[in-house]
């Protein structure tokens, strides 16, 4: 007889997650030689590591979406035996209206910025751009924008400090899916280098995006990458 459960959770109970996180499970097993997951959701990825007892299980960035996925786990033993593990994982999207973001433009000369995201349960991811990403917004985040879908993320050094300190990051500005927070689009130090000291970003469309520094106020057309002066301002 095989025997086998998941230790995080009771049987009815669920599992949320994020685009692109990762969640560790462990299980408990007897008389089971091999384990499988079956009918995985498409975009989901559980990899099982039999020898320390665990299961990574990877929600997917590209096309998530906001739902509750149903999952099997499989233990097999000698001869037929098996035993199965049935659970739910709740997958929630950035995009809820009572949702919380909170960006943190991190120490001027150490470190980059991030996105903190505060579900309307209570839930929370500390950097949600680099759990869907594995990449980093720039350094000193200062301000951001919603608009069509889409998420623009202004840093005041993006890739480099003025102390010529660089950096391992998105850049100076970065253009995400809100649902997601998966990068569609980034603007590196050097081709936004009219800038000097961006503070705000407000967004009426991809080319319109008016970007406000110690100089006055510049527009962006992501379309053909173009950052021109907007004259007395």
């Amino acid at each position: 007889v095989v025997k086998f459960s998941v230790n995080e959770f009771l049987a009815g109970d669920s599992l949320r997650m994020f685009p692109g996180q990762q969640l560790k499970l462990t299980y408990s097993a007897e008389n089971m030689a091999d384990l499988k997951a079956v009918g995985l959701p498409e975009g989901w990825k559980a990899d099982i590591d039999l020898p320390t007892g665990s299961i990574l299980l990877t929600a997917p960035v590209e096309k998530a979406e906001n739902k509750t996925y149903d999952f099997m786990l499989q233990a097999t033993g000698s001869g037929d035996a098996t035993a199965t593990v049935a659970f739910q994982v709740r997958l929630n999207t950035y995009d809820d209206p009572e949702g919380v973001f909170i960006l943190n433009e991190g120490n001027m000369t150490t470190e980059n910025g991030s996105l903190t995201y505060i579900a309307p349960d209570g839930s929370q991811i500390a950097d949600a751009y680099k759990t869907a990403n594995g990449t980093e917004l720039g350094n000193v985040c200062q301000d951001m924008f919603i608009v069509d879908g889409r998420a623009y993320i202004i840093s005041q050094n993006g890739d480099m400090a003025p102390t010529g300190t660089q950096f391992e990051n998105d850049g100076m500005l970065v253009v995400a899916d809100a649902r997601t927070m998966q990068k569609k689009n980034s603007f590196t130090r050097t081709e936004l280098a009219q800038l000097e000291w961006p503070t705000n970003i407000a967004v009426l469309d991809s080319t319109h995006i008016y970007i406000r520094d110690k100089k006055g106020i510049w527009r962006l057309d992501a379309s053909t990458r173009q950052l021109s002066f907007v004259k007395d301002s």
